[in-house]
């Protein structure tokens, strides 16, 4: 039996004053839209893996390029508890300023451009999405769909681990 577990956990709102900050960012993920999957990378159209993707759309969008960089985890950095941790401790500090979004009254008040981390109940590999610009949207690589858009409900069986938000999105205004 499966079950949709964080979907009622998140609730999407706008960027208050933000709408330039989400046109942004709907024109790069239209433009990161169909990358195919390809583990330890970060190229628009060419490939990459759920981090590299979603960190590849918030380097197009600031104008930084640090997914390219060396020592930028891999998505096989989410198949373990321990290398998990490490690996959003990198991207946390990579990508200052950054802050984990706590939930209020059980829920997760999620903005576009937020980042979620999700992984399957009782461990295996974890997984990185990114929060549209449009209500109850999420964008994520897998395997075989490569980069696209989906729902809250977009993948069967999830746990929401965490939600982390940039602080400088202002940047993404253009």
């Amino acid at each position: 039996m499966s079950a949709r577990v964080y979907g009622p956990a998140m609730v999407w709102q706008p960027i208050p004053g933000g709408q330039d900050i989400m046109w942004s960012l709907s024109c790069a993920l239209t433009a990161w839209r169909g990358t195919p999957y390809e583990s330890g990378q970060s190229f628009k159209q060419l490939g990459a893996d759920c981090i590299g993707a979603v960190f590849g759309v918030i380097d197009e969008l600031d104008g930084r390029f640090r997914a390219r960089k060396a020592g930028m985890p891999a998505d096989t950095s989410m198949h373990s508890r321990a290398k998990a941790i490490a690996a959003v401790r990198e991207l946390a500090r990579r990508y200052t300023p950054c802050s984990k979004v706590e939930p209020v009254n059980g829920q997760y008040l999620v903005e576009p451009g937020d980042i979620v981390v999700t992984g399957p109940p009782g461990g295996g590999p974890g997984h990185v999405e990114l929060v549209g610009a449009s209500k109850n949207e999420l964008w994520h690589a897998v395997k075989g769909s490569g980069f696209h858009q989906g729902g809250w409900g977009l993948l069967d069986v999830q746990i929401l681990f965490a939600v982390y938000r940039l602080g400088d999105k202002e940047r993404w205004a253009r």
